[in-house]
């Protein structure tokens, strides 16, 4: 059991049920409704929500944190919008349709205005959602939003407690029915069991997709194709796929990525047992409240260094490189020219400034604007995604260009992911990253090709990438 300082307090779970009979259980409802009930939690000094979620029984759980360490964890489905090619499931009502992005967007908005609460769906979507998906993404198709059944979200000073469910009287699940789902989440809800450190997997073989010399291959192909193509960048990603020993549940492999990693947005979207996708981005896509919007460009990687000495080294070496200051310029004019077409105002607040993680090195300036009125949030994922720092410049063309390298589907990887409320949202872009599969764990990571590009710098900088996810099988870099 996991020691804190001050044990959390949570609300009695007689107390919770009670609430949800009056108000849920014994009304009459005729029409649709969000029901969210909250509940503050006492007393949670270094309550570690990893912690919490290990131990729940639910095989749906979801984390999400930002660099500020404002996080959530949930657990069960309240309501969820899950598209894959051929339909859209809406909770279990058993409707479907194919949709757009734009069609599940508009339907969250209207799911969370049912409420007059901060009701949150997480999720994202496929780096490109017209793609054709992998069986190994399947479980997450190619656009997932959950609201999860219960959710506990806040930071260092304050936590709360909420149960959340999407309630239509003529559809799906009974009244009944849907309290005990309730009912027995609830009786696991203030067990904490901590995530063994203690390293219970072995690896037993590893596989790049494309290889070493296809990859160098390949990007020679493409710089030669730069003036064909009238392009003068492209991202290209590798898949490098891990076979472990054993099955092994995802929330230990990022349990140990987190730790690993500062000023990162951590996330994990589990949707079946021994499966799931997460990872720890350096990368704000946006971050919205109200009329307020923030937004990140960055580009270029040099690794960190052993020490003080050789991570200023390594820093003075990005900042003065001709082929970063290019990929970075890219990047950052885009970003910017996007967001003027949605935005009133758009100030850098932060102008090429070093990013340091506790791998690598980026270049990163930052936007703070003011949106226009009436931009919702599927325009600014619209306007925004993909950058040109996971897909390239001009963005004309580019997934075909892209697809012609990547004999892969990208899924998450270098997708948003984050979450959505009425007056708030938070999306990061999804890279770090990496699906679980039982034994089977698939490691993203992309570089940026210009001109000026040298392929094996290319594969070491995808290599320096993966860090993270080396160190924990402790296996050498190839």
């Amino acid at each position: 059991m996991e020691k804190y300082k001050m044990t959390p307090v949570f609300p009695e779970k007689e107390f919770i049920l009670d609430t949800i009979k009056d108000s849920f259980l014994s009304a009459n409802i005729e029409n649709e409704e969000f029901f969210r009930f909250e509940f503050e939690i006492k007393g949670h000094n270094s309550f570690d929500l990893l912690s919490w979620l290990n131990a729940q029984k639910s095989i749906v759980k979801i984390y999400f944190s930002d660099r500020n360490k404002n996080e959530s964890a949930g657990i069960g489905i309240g309501d969820i919008i899950n598209y894959k090619p051929v339909t859209l499931k809406i909770g279990e009502t058993g409707s479907t349709c194919k949709p757009v992005l734009e069609d599940v967007m508009n339907l969250i908005k209207e799911r969370i205005e049912l409420s007059g609460k901060k009701v949150k769906y997480f999720g994202g979507h496929a780096f490109d959602v017209r793609d054709r998906m992998d069986s190994i993404w399947y479980r997450m198709g190619n656009i997932l939003f959950i609201s999860p059944l219960i959710e506990i979200t806040g930071n260092g000073s304050r936590k709360t407690l909420a149960i959340n469910f999407y309630y239509h009287p003529e559809k799906g699940i009974s009244k009944n029915n849907l309290y005990e789902i309730i009912k027995k989440e609830i009786l696991n809800l203030n067990r904490f069991e901590a995530i063994s450190d203690k390293k219970v997997f072995t690896l037993k073989s590893r596989q790049d997709v494309p290889g070493k010399e296809r990859w160098l291959r390949n990007i020679d192909s493409v710089k030669d194709t730069f003036q064909i193509e009238n392009i003068s960048k492209i991202v290209l990603a590798r898949k490098t796929v891990f076979n472990i020993n054993n099955i092994i549940d995802p929330l230990i492999i990022f349990n140990h990525l987190k730790k690993q990693n500062v000023k990162t947005y951590d996330f994990y979207f589990q949707t079946g047992e021994n499966y799931a996708f997460f990872g720890c981005s350096p990368e704000l896509l946006f971050f919205r409240e109200k009329k307020k919007l923030i937004s990140d460009a960055i580009a270029g990687t040099i690794q960190k260094g052993k020490n003080k000495e050789e991570e200023k080294t390594y820093a003075d070496e990005l900042m003065s490189s001709k082929k970063d200051s290019e990929e970075f310029r890219f990047v950052f004019n885009d970003i910017k020219k996007e967001l003027k077409k949605i935005c009133e105002s758009v100030n850098v607040s932060k102008e090429k400034e070093l990013l340091v993680l506790s791998y690598a090195q980026h270049i990163r300036s930052q936007f703070d604007c003011t949106l226009k009125d009436n931009i919702s949030d599927y325009r600014i994922l619209k306007s925004l995604h993909p950058t040109p720092a996971v897909s390239g410049y001009p963005l004309k063309n580019i997934y075909k260009l892209i697809k012609r390298y990547e004999n892969f589907y990208r899924g998450f990887y270098s997708g948003p992911v984050g979450w959505i409320s009425k007056d708030e949202a938070c999306f990061a872009v999804g890279l770090r990253s990496a699906i679980l599969d039982r034994r089977f764990i698939s490691v993203f990571a992309g570089a940026g090709i210009v001109k000026k590009s040298s392929p094996e710098m290319e594969w070491d900088e995808v290599e320096n990438k993966i860090t993270p996810f080396l160190r924990i099988f402790n296996k050498k870099s190839k």
